[in-house]
């Protein structure tokens, strides 16, 4: 028996002991969750192939069909029709592919990262010093953000951004996500909370100052949950394009690219398999990095040397 043998009959095993062992709710939610998995692939495939389709001869009599004809230059077309109209200067100019691209990884690595950062040491700070008073205050605080909806805040952010001339700045915008609300202060929080205090208290026996502790013993252990919170929140960021129309419109990103295009009519590219195929276009590096970190998002985490 090889390896790949074994591994189907655990899997099974573990499957048949799952349906003997559970009840009837368990059955029917794997059932619900198994169905909206498959509807999220057939509508990803059906995405995938109709961005091969032809417009008039293909798509409008075969919707659900493959394509009789693949139509790789829908992708070719939709390249050159991403682009945003720009208003700034007092004239007009547009942004294409390229630009658009580099726009978008300083927009997603840039501002997952300072983030997840953000969050990181707010919650290692908050975790240290759990018994001070100031840090129980920051705890509450975030707690209280995230119960009470905060409604109308835009345009004061845009005022403050205006007076401090960061407004329109790949910069101000990564401003803007140094803060530590959210659920990721909460994740960080407990995981540092859950480490041993040998570590940190024989580093400071030793003379090492708290950043020493930090960023050379706190850090490092929890780094698997640092890269995988920097994972979620840079596939959120990138497939962002209404922050940027109202933050940053003269640096526009991939993703506003796409939203234009979607909406873009009386050229040749305004069919259904080339909006399709644009959409594609911002799918594949998601796609690309879920296949590198698939095993980073999907497993357990790791904390303190002990595997969770």
């Amino acid at each position: 028996m090889n390896r790949n043998d074994h591994i189907g009959e655990k899997i099974l095993f573990k499957t048949k002991r799952m349906f003997s062992t559970t009840n009837a709710l368990y059955i029917v939610a794997f059932i619900v969750l198994m169905s909206f998995v498959g509807l999220f692939l057939y509508l990803l495939f059906w995405g995938f192939i109709t961005s091969f389709k032809d417009n008039y001869a293909d798509f409008v009599r075969n919707v659900l069909g493959l394509p009789k004809k693949w139509k790789f230059s829908n992708y070719i077309e939709a390249f050159g029709a991403i682009k945003v109209r720009i208003v700034a200067g007092g004239g007009v100019r547009y942004a294409y592919f390229f630009e658009l691209l580099a726009n978008s990884l300083l927009f997603s690595v840039g501002g997952a990262l300072v983030l997840v950062s953000s969050s990181c040491f707010t919650a290692y700070c908050v975790a240290k010093f759990n018994k001070c008073k100031f840090s129980k205050i920051l705890y509450t605080f975030n707690i209280v953000t995230m119960i009470l909806p905060i409604v109308g805040s835009g345009p004061s952010t845009i005022q403050i951004m205006r007076t401090l001339h960061i407004y329109d700045t790949i910069i101000g915008f990564w401003i803007t996500k140094a803060h530590f609300m959210g659920l990721n202060f909460l994740l960080f929080h407990a995981a540092f909370l859950r480490l041993s205090k040998e570590f940190s208290e024989a580093a400071e026996l030793d003379g090492a100052s708290h950043f020493v502790v930090f960023f050379r013993i706190a850090l490092p252990l929890v780094s698997s949950i640092f890269l995988t919170i920097f994972l979620i929140e840079f596939v959120a960021i990138w497939n962002d394009y209404q922050t940027p129309l109202i933050y940053m419109p003269t640096h526009p990103p991939l993703s506003t690219g796409v939203f234009e295009f979607s909406r873009s009519s009386g050229n040749a590219t305004v069919g259904t398999p080339h909006k399709i195929a644009g959409c594609m276009i911002l799918f594949l590096p998601i796609f690309i990095i879920f296949l590198l970190f698939h095993g980073r998002l999907m497993n357990n985490l790791s904390m303190g040397g002990v595997k969770e």
